[in-house]
């Protein structure tokens, strides 16, 4: 899988979570840019793209996801 796929999904995954269009989504994104994007939004989030791409995050790892761009970085190192 490539980095766009990867992005494209993660960016579809948000932005159904959050109920905003996908086109509105930018790497830069995080719960600072998006009102919808609570607490638990991010659990949310952060489940369904374990779910979506068959793997886990460690505790370390999830309190560095503070933006999209956090997101596929960490997708990265896993994938």
């Amino acid at each position: 899988m490539d980095k766009t796929e990867v992005k494209n999904r993660v960016n579809r995954i948000v932005a159904n979570i959050l109920q905003v269009d996908v086109q509105n989504i930018k790497a830069t994104d995080s719960p600072n840019t998006i009102d919808k994007w609570t607490s638990l939004f991010h659990v949310l989030i952060i489940d369904k793209i374990e779910k979506e791409f068959g793997i886990s995050f460690n505790f370390d790892e999830l309190i560095e996801i503070e933006s999209i761009n956090d997101i596929y970085n960490s997708l990265e190192n896993k994938l």
